[in-house]
Parts: structure tokens; sequence; C-alpha cells
């Protein structure tokens, strides 16, 4: 296992945000190499585990403090080595890459892939 640094942040308001009594991830980039930005729905705090290996990066153990609101939540994370080729599985699912114009993220779950618009 890796240990990973994590700092909270706050994201811009999304089409996706949903608030409730669990925090899910949404969506993710990787804004810098090693460095990944996680939107998440409507929430302070938001926290996650994460353990790389030398084929994927597994996201885990999501935590935070739903809010009201039309927000969105997140994470930034900075790993031990750029994301490269590697696979992405959050919570036992495994993301896919999404279109470039998707506005949520370069990196999300399949079903997310087809509401994004296409290019």
């Amino acid at each position: 296992m890796v240990s990973v640094k994590a700092i909270a942040v706050v994201l811009a308001s999304t089409a996706l945000a949903a608030c409730g009594a669990q925090v899910s991830l949404l969506a993710l980039d990787e804004v810098q190499p090693g460095v990944l930005e996680i939107a998440a729905t409507c929430a302070d705090d938001v926290s996650v585990k994460v353990e790389e290996t030398t084929s994927e990066v597994r996201i885990t153990d999501v935590t935070g403090v739903p809010i009201d609101g039309d927000c969105g939540g997140g994470v930034t994370v900075e790993l031990e080595a750029p994301l490269g080729d590697r696979d992405v599985v959050v919570n036992g699912e495994r993301w896919v890459r999404l279109a470039p114009s998707c506005p949520w993220g370069s990196i999300g779950p399949k079903d997310l892939d087809e509401r994004c618009p296409p290019a």
C-alpha cells in the first residue's frame, strides 16, 4: 500500500451533482503528472484511500460529509508516479477513458461515458 497525500477541494457545480446520504465519486482528471483531481457528489471533507501498482490505481474508502445544494465536492490526490496507461478501479469498478468532450473528467464509470456529449 502507498501512502497518499489528499487535499480537499471544492469543484464547480455540475449537472451530475447529486446530494444524498453517501458521497460518490463521479469522474477524475490527471491535472498534472501524478496529480488526480477527483470529482464527487455534493460534500465537504472528501477523502479516499489509494493503492497503486504498476498496472492500476485502486480508489476505495470514499468518505465525506454530504451537504445539500447544487454543488460538487472532490479531492486532489498525489500519486507516487504519473497515471500513464494504468487502469483506474474505483470501489471495485473499472473506470474507462471518457471522450475528450466530456465536461466531468477524462476517466469515469462506463455509464458516464454514454452520457457525455459526442466530440
